[in-house]
């Protein structure tokens, strides 16, 4: 990758969701620790990725690294990770998850309807 393109978290985000595809999941981690301030599109990004190769247990790693380092999951990154709750079907990390989701993403629609299409596939 061309040097000037290195510190472009546009074009290294899009680069990780492309391996993603690919399946190509080491090198997609490794781009993702490459960044220096990653955004919640980063962490969405890899989240997604995941689920996409069937590794949802890893989505809830990043969440909290994710949290660690002070980005605000929105209700895109909270419909990530439901999906992921819902492929790895561990009801006491469903119920962990949405008791950690803010009340002002929780009441939102598309949320909601994640919720219940999680349930009714535990």
């Amino acid at each position: 990758m061309p040097r000037n393109l290195r510190n472009d978290n546009i074009v290294l985000t899009s680069a990780i969701h492309m391996f993603m595809k690919f399946g190509d999941i080491r090198l997609a981690e490794s781009l993702f620790q490459s960044i220096k301030k990653k955004d919640v599109y980063t962490f969405g990004v890899l989240m997604n990725g995941y689920n996409m190769n069937g590794l949802s247990m890893k989505c809830f790693q990043i969440l909290e690294e994710m949290i660690g380092e002070n980005v605000s999951p929105n209700e895109i990154i909270w419909s990530i990770v439901i999906g992921a709750c819902s492929q790895v079907r561990m009801l006491s990390r469903s119920q962990h998850t949405i008791d950690h989701i803010p009340s002002e993403i929780l009441n939102k629609k598309s949320i909601q309807n994640s919720l219940i299409r999680m349930w009714v596939r535990m």
